[in-house]
């Protein structure tokens, strides 16, 4: 499953729970990266960006497995437990994805 736009992850989360394995995305970070400059992704304020989806999906698999999900990196695809026994478990990658005028200025176009 692949969603545009995903905000937070809900949906995501919800669906890799079922079984699914999703690929999450939103637009890359307005902001100089704070990651590659070795700062907490936290220090980023934009709305909306990949960078606020992955703290948002990280925060979930922190709840829902009750463990520490801090390795969980944009692009690599992550475990989600099941909600039931008889189901296999899911997986949900978190991905950038510029799209519209941004997105055409910044890959060239």
């Amino acid at each position: 499953v692949v969603e545009l736009g995903a905000g937070k992850g809900h949906l995501a989360m919800g669906l890799s729970r079922l079984g699914a394995h999703v690929t999450t995305t939103e637009a890359s970070c307005q902001e100089a990266n704070p990651r590659a400059q070795g700062e907490d992704s936290s220090t980023c304020k934009c709305w909306g960006c990949v960078e606020q989806l992955r703290r948002g999906v990280q925060s979930q698999l922190v709840e829902a497995t009750t463990e520490d999900s801090s390795s969980l990196e944009i692009g690599s695809w992550t475990a989600v437990p099941a909600e039931r026994q008889d189901v296999a478990p899911g997986s949900v990658r978190v991905m950038p994805l510029d799209w519209g005028p941004e997105g055409k200025l910044k890959n060239g176009g």
